[in-house]
C-alpha cells in the first residue's frame, strides 16, 4: 500500500534530466555560449540519492538532451543568421501573407510574410510588416514591400518592416479562401 503513493522517481528523474539538457542544449546553441558549471546541475541528484543505481541515469538522460539541444539550438542560430546582413538597411522584401491582416496600435495594417526571399535569396522564418497603404491585403496574396528591417526581440519572428510600402504581386482567389474569410468577417462583426 504505502509503494503505491511513492513518485516515481526511476522514470520521472532521468526524463526530467534529459528535459533540462535539452533546454539547456537549446540555450547554448542559439546564445554560442557554455556556461561550464551548468554542466555539473545534473550531478546533484546522484548525491541526493545516496548514488543509487537509478542516479546514475539523470546525468547520462541530460547529456543526451544536451547534445541535441546544442544541434538544434546551433542550427536554428544559423539559419537565422542569414539575416544579420539585412538589419538596419532598406530592403525590398518579397512573400506570401501567413496571416489574416490586423491593425497594430499606431493604425496601421499589420500582417506578417513567411516564404521570405530577399535579393532572390530564400530566407527562413517569417517578418512582420506594418504599413499604412495595405488595405487591399489578404491571407495568401503574394507581396512585395520595401522598408527598413529592423530586429524583433525573440518573438518568432526573424525582422520587422515599419512604414513599408506594400504592393500586392498575385491574389489569393481560391473559393477556400474567400468562403474563410467571408466566415471570420462574419463571426468577428457578430461578436460585441
Amino acid at each position: 500500500m504505502k509503494r503505491q503513493n511513492l513518485i516515481r522517481y526511476n522514470r520521472l528523474l532521468p526524463l526530467g534530466g534529459g528535459l533540462l539538457g535539452i533546454c539547456l542544449g537549446l540555450y547554448m546553441g542559439r546564445n554560442q555560449s557554455i556556461p561550464v558549471w551548468l554542466c555539473l546541475v545534473p550531478l546533484a541528484p546522484c548525491v541526493l540519492l545516496n548514488f543509487k543505481k537509478i542516479a546514475w541515469l539523470i546525468p547520462v538522460f541530460f547529456f543526451v538532451g544536451m547534445f541535441l539541444g546544442l544541434v538544434r539550438g546551433g542550427s536554428y542560430a544559423r539559419d537565422v543568421a542569414q539575416y544579420d546582413t539585412y538589419y538596419d538597411r532598406t530592403i525590398r522584401i518579397i512573400g506570401t501573407v501567413s496571416d489574416d491582416p490586423g491593425y497594430s496600435e499606431d493604425k496601421q495594417t499589420e500582417f506578417h510574410i513567411s516564404g521570405v526571399h530577399i535579393n532572390k535569396q530564400g530566407l527562413p522564418g517569417r517578418v512582420r510588416i506594418r504599413a499604412r497603404q495595405a488595405q487591399a491585403v489578404g491571407r495568401g496574396d503574394k507581396i512585395q514591400a520595401t522598408g527598413t528591417l529592423r530586429r524583433t526581440l525573440g518573438t518568432g519572428r526573424q525582422g520587422a518592416l515599419s512604414y513599408a510600402t506594400v504592393s500586392v504581386l498575385r491574389d489569393n482567389n481560391s473559393w477556400v479562401e474567400q468562403i474563410r474569410s467571408r466566415f471570420f468577417a462574419a463571426v468577428f462583426s457578430s461578436l460585441p
